[in-house]
This record gives C-alpha cells, structure tokens and sequence, in this order.
C-alpha cells in the first residue's frame, strides 16, 4: 500500500515489523488516548488537509484495524481536489527536498494562485493536519504546497541536523527548491505565491524577505522568531538554553546567525550565499527592495517568542522607508490576551484564522 503504519516489535531486532495499510493520505498522525498500558490494542488518529481526523485502532493480536471516529467535511466534495505527497525537488546540494502539492484535479497549471506552507525547525514536521481553511483556500482555486524542508523531522534525526546550527541556511535553500518547482509546476506569478509560517519557520521568510522579496506575494508570519542574536543571547528565554554547545561552537553559530538574522540583516543586502544558491535554481530576482504586502501576528502574553521581537522588526523596516505613505502594505496584529500558539477558544481561533485568510486573498494579485 502507498499509506501505511508499521508496526514493529519491541522484543525482536528493531528492524522486524509489518506494514498496516491506511486508506489515505498520512499527513498528520498522532497516538489517541490509549488508557491501559497492557491492551493489545493502540488508538490512534490521522488526517490530511482533505480528510478530517479520523480515529483508528489496531488491535496487534488480530492484526486488524478499525475506526472508531471520523467526521466527513461538510458543504464540500472534497473529490474535487487531490493531495500529491511525494513530489521531490533536487536541492542546490543534490539532496531530494519532499513537498507535497494540495488541488483541483482540473486546475494545477493554470496559473492559478499558490500558497506554500513550511516549518523547518526543531525537528519537527510541517503541521499538515486538517483544517476547514484548507477548503475554503482550494474552493476559491488556490494550490496549497508544504514545503518539508530541512531542519524539520520528516525524514528524521539527520533531516533535522542538516538544517540547525551551522548548516541554518540549508532550511532556506530547501524552501527556495521547493518554491522554484512548485512555481514552474503551478504555472503561478511571483505576485501569487503566497507563503505563510509561524514561530521558528518564520526565519526562512524573514530570509527571503531581506534577500528576494520579489519572489512572493503576500506573507504572513505568525507569532515569529526574527531576533534572532538577540534570542540566542538571552538565557532566560525557554528555548535557548538547550541548544547552546561548548564555547567554540557557540561562536561559530553565532558568527552563522550573524549572515541570517532577519533583524540584524535587514537592509544589508543580497548575502552571497543566496546569491549563488537562486543562480543555481535558476531564479532571477531583482536586488532587494520593497517587501510584498505582510502581516505579522504576536502576542504580549507570549512567552516564548516575546512580542518585542516583531515590534522592532517591524520598526526597524518602517524607518527604511520615507515617506510613510510610500510604505508598502506591512502590518502588525498584536493580542493582549493568548499566547505563542494563538488565543483560547473555538471562535477566537476562527477569527484568527479568517483574518489570515481575508490577508491573503485580498492582496494576492498577479504582479506580472
């Protein structure tokens, strides 16, 4: 089967096990709540952006499996559109980068718009769970693409080294990859490629925007991690401490974090590193100028990524340009009240989620 679980047995060499065919796409899976620590039987839950989750359990003695949950989409034929999960693109050092294209089963190719999705950071997947945003996106013609880039986990421990540290630009390379076919396959204006991230994945836009703004439509950045030397430098905050080495690797990060920072960077220009890499891809952009329309969301209860960290990239942008009506379309969006994953509540989630969408869909405009 193309989708599948394994299942491997804990008493015997690591490498035994057994595939259990799933009935569709895996985008997202996670274990469901599995009281008793003696059953046989595992409860676990898997979704895509076209199926909701869906609650299964397998019950090992038997090797049989069932659902035990599910909830169909309402209001829309979701066997309009289909999921291609394993495209690969060739990066700019021969590594196949995985992403995964979201349509119409009439439209891919028509130019229509595109919006890429990507994480890349604390070995951790691309979210590509369902979402009723999804639809709604794919009902109005767009193409969604997740980029699975490096510095994630999709393809383990390795895919998660060779994108941190001193190998942190390999993450923005892999998603320029991504972009470059996606764009060509979708037929898409630069002016329509939307991309969108949060947290930690927002320094491979934060990058791009520094370097090859012209490259994408609206972007937006949720709750992000820009201030990057600043950070790092900061022991106090919950998730620097642990990725500190010994002095001299910490130096040589540093002096890493000092090429990429999307703060401290700003209005430096092309660095080289990218340079060579769109040479490769084949991708010719225009210096740096004005960034395309952008919203940031943050939080001041966030504890995490505090919000002072997109107030002053914000500020620092918005002085490198006069006059003030001259400014493009650069927002900012900050909550008194949630934290680093949005606020509580269904309809509070809801009315972040339509404000993002409302974003993208008013500003993206084909610019060519």
């Amino acid at each position: 089967a193309n989708h599948f679980v394994r299942v491997v047995d804990l008493h015997g060499p690591h490498h035994t096990g057994y595939r259990v065919p799933i009935p569709h796409e895996i985008g997202a899976i996670r274990p469901a709540a599995n009281l008793n620590f003696y059953s046989n039987k595992v409860a676990f839950s898997i979704s895509n952006p076209l199926v909701p989750e869906v609650v299964y359990e397998y019950d090992m003695a038997k090797k049989s499996l069932c659902v035990v949950k599910e909830e169909a989409p309402r209001s829309t034929d979701v066997s309009k559109y289909c999921m291609q999960g394993s495209m690969q693109r060739t990066g700019i050092d021969g590594e196949k980068i995985p992403f995964t294209l979201v349509h119409s089963r009439d439209s891919l190719g028509d130019g229509r718009p595109l919006l890429i999705n990507s994480y890349g950071a604390y070995g951790l997947d691309v979210p590509m769970g369902f979402k009723p945003s999804h639809l709604s996106m794919l009902s109005r013609g767009w193409t969604l693409a997740f980029a699975h880039v490096r510095g994630g986990g999709e393809k383990g421990f390795r895919w998660h080294e060779d994108g941190s540290r001193l190998k942190k630009k390999t993450t923005f390379f892999d998603f320029l990859s991504v972009y470059s076919h996606a764009q060509r396959v979708t037929n898409t204006p630069p002016g329509r490629v939307s991309a969108v991230a949060h947290s930690a994945g927002c320094l491979t836009l934060g990058y791009l925007l520094n370097n090859c703004p012209a490259l994408l439509g609206p972007v937006f950045l949720g709750n992000p991690f820009l201030d990057v030397l600043a950070a790092m430098s900061d022991a106090s905050l919950p998730l620097t401490v642990h990725e500190y080495d010994d002095g001299t690797a910490a130096a040589a990060a540093a002096a890493v974090m000092a090429q990429y920072d999307p703060y401290a960077c700003m209005w430096t220009g092309r660095d080289p590193d990218c340079e060579r890499a769109l040479q490769h891809l084949g991708l010719h952009v225009p210096l740096p100028g004005p960034w395309p329309p952008t919203l940031l969301t943050s939080s001041l209860t966030d504890t995490r990524v505090p919000f002072d960290g997109p107030l002053k990239f914000l500020a620092k942008y918005r002085q490198g340009h006069s006059p003030v009506e001259k400014q493009p379309h650069v927002f900012l969006f900050m909550e008194d009240t949630g934290f680093h994953f949005g606020d509580g509540g269904r309809y509070n989630q809801l009315r972040e989620e339509s404000m993002k969408l409302a974003f993208l869909l008013h500003f993206s405009t084909d610019k060519s």
